[in-house]
């Protein structure tokens, strides 16, 4: 049979019943909960404002589009690609590539100039006067009219 020693030289301390919260407790928590707050904020923000920045980034592209179309030589289009040929006689196309619009010099390199794009279509009007028109994934229609020089 086991026998169980008391031992009177452990000294012990009563255990209290603690009810409610610390102070260090309290700050601990409110800024854990200001923080959770903030970052849905942001996150609500994010997700459901749209996505302005595609307007610029079509401008930016009809803007590289006009350099080419200042410093070709000659520009024509076949099955919606366009040409230019440059003084040093490179020849640079912007084509539709799955949902970009891609650059290459010479047939060579894959330059991705505009994403998320629907449609591409290039349009002469006459010899020297060009449409261009990208639609968008989300159904924006852009359009602009390049004159060659």
């Amino acid at each position: 049979m086991l026998k169980i020693y008391k031992n009177n030289f452990v000294y012990t301390l009563p255990i209290r019943k603690e009810h409610g919260f610390t102070m260090f407790e309290l700050l601990i928590a409110l800024s854990i909960l200001s923080t959770l707050l903030l970052l849905t904020n942001q996150l609500f923000h994010t997700l459901f404002t749209e996505n302005k920045n595609s307007n610029y980034e079509v401008l930016f592209f009809y803007q590289l589009i006009d350099s080419e179309f200042i410093e070709a030589i000659h520009v024509y289009t076949v099955d919606n690609v366009v040409y230019f040929v440059d003084k040093q006689s490179r020849t640079v196309t912007y084509s539709k590539y799955n949902t970009s619009i891609r650059k290459q010099v010479n047939g060579k390199g894959h330059e991705v100039m505009l994403q998320n794009i629907e449609q591409f279509d290039i349009e002469a009007l006459s010899e020297d006067i060009y449409k261009i028109r990208i639609i968008s994934e989300e159904n924006q229609s852009y359009e602009q009219i390049f004159l060659s020089p």
